[in-house]
């Protein structure tokens, strides 16, 4: 086999060798940067979807806190009226007891 003087000198002229490992290298920091990133996307990293779904979740545990919030509220507002009530008939009776042991006073004095 005879080999072309003019081939060998272009191909040194390229450094083709110097150019394949260093898009060699280019390619391992690449894929290594890509297995990195998909460690890091399953084990540690928040996605997307997890944290719609916390927020989701978060949204939906307020909205149940709020309303049994404003339920208890409610309730308590409805016995204190009860109470007011009550103390308005109590004062009523009270009021009545008052004036039948007070004589009337005449109001020409």
């Amino acid at each position: 086999m005879t080999n072309d003087v003019r081939n060998i000198d272009y191909f040194k002229a390229l450094h083709l060798k110097q150019v394949g490992i260093a898009l060699a290298s280019i390619w391992v920091i690449v894929l290594i940067a890509a297995v990195a990133a998909t460690i890091y996307r399953e084990i540690d990293g928040p996605t997307v979807r997890s944290t719609i779904s916390e927020n989701l979740a978060s949204a939906q545990l307020t909205n149940e806190i709020t309303s049994r919030k404003l339920a208890a509220a409610e309730d308590t507002i409805d016995r204190i009226a009860d109470i007011l009530n009550g103390s308005d008939l109590d004062q009523e009776s009270l009021r009545n007891v008052l004036n039948s042991y007070l004589p009337p006073v005449p109001s020409g004095q």
